[in-house]
């Protein structure tokens, strides 16, 4: 078979759970936003915290920058999550 035959081969399978692909899409493009976010929370502490000696300021993004790595590591689950299973539904299908 050619690269095309298995490809349309293996989009027919594909098909029924986009759903479940596109919820591991979005999980994955929700982590990327969270770590794009945390070099601007760490220039936000230097600007307007050690330059300040605001500890309030400072404290304020660290707590932020904690959610982020929270919604970071939740975000990696539901990615990995969704993924597997949509891994393990092709292969299912495949092999019945």
């Amino acid at each position: 078979k050619n690269d095309w035959a298995l490809f349309s081969y293996i989009t027919a399978y594909i098909k029924p759970y986009l759903g479940i692909l596109l919820l591991a899409t979005i999980a994955l493009a929700g982590n990327l936003v969270l770590l794009l976010l945390r070099p601007y929370l760490t220039k936000q502490v230097i600007d307007l915290g050690f330059a300040t000696n605001d500890i309030t300021v400072i404290e304020y993004y660290a707590v932020i920058y904690g959610l982020t790595i929270i919604g970071s590591v939740l975000f990696i689950f539901v990615e990995n999550y969704f993924l597997k299973s949509f891994g393990q539904k092709i292969i299912y299908n495949i092999r019945a």
